[in-house]
């Protein structure tokens, strides 16, 4: 594999984040319902990667839709 190609092992373990666009593509909720929910701590915080962007935990979004319903954040 040449140095300049992703890794797409990496991703395949749920190593990496999405962005938000991606999210609200996936689990089809609107920005204002993830803000509202990630303020209740019922969905993974977002974090921010630069100065205009934030991201989130893939390993967290993936605990999410494996089970929306009992999904509480650890803080």
């Amino acid at each position: 594999m040449l140095s300049n190609e992703p890794n797409f092992t990496s991703l395949n373990k749920g190593l990496g984040f999405f962005r938000r666009s991606d999210v609200i593509a996936m689990i089809g909720l609107s920005k204002s319902t993830i803000r509202r929910l990630e303020r209740k701590g019922e969905f993974p915080r977002c974090i921010q990667l630069t100065a205009r962007s934030v991201g989130y935990k893939k390993a967290e979004i993936q605990d999410w839709m494996d089970d929306p319903m009992q999904y509480k954040t650890s803080t």
